[in-house]
């Protein structure tokens, strides 16, 4: 039986990632591709931070908004990247979309330390956009 090389298991990883790639037709360059992995990391970071207060659908939470849909009811995905990184400065700024948030719910959207870089906020938004609304029964 053959040895695994134990010291390069990125390598395997590369190769056949590459090659799943080729066979679905989409190059490591793609934006598709790109757009997936970045949704796949906003996914990683709102079941780690943002579920404590949100969940996924309509449905409100008494500590914050349900999220499906976020990007239609925001002002402005702009808006909604300046509430990500510091909702504080958007109230106290005199805000009304953001003083109307925080007079909706009896916690404040905390100023988060995963969201003072852009590309989580980036990754997040993403991740809400794939998010879609279940089939009524």
């Amino acid at each position: 039986m053959p040895k695994r090389c134990p010291r390069f298991p990125h390598i395997r990883f590369t190769v056949l990632w590459s090659a799943a790639l080729l066979i679905l037709g989409v190059s490591a360059d793609d934006t598709s591709a790109q757009s997936l992995a970045n949704a796949a990391k906003g996914q990683k970071i709102f079941f780690k931070v943002c579920v404590q207060c949100h969940t996924l659908k309509d449905k409100d939470q008494a500590s914050g908004p349900g999220l499906e849909g976020v990007l239609k009811r925001v002002p402005s995905e702009k808006w909604l990247k300046r509430w990500l990184k510091d909702p504080e400065a958007l109230i106290k700024g005199g805000n009304a979309y953001a003083q109307s948030i925080a007079g909706e719910y009896p916690m404040e959207m905390p100023k988060l330390k995963v969201m003072q870089r852009e590309s989580n906020r980036e990754a997040v938004i993403t991740f809400l956009r794939q998010v879609r609304q279940e089939p009524m029964q």
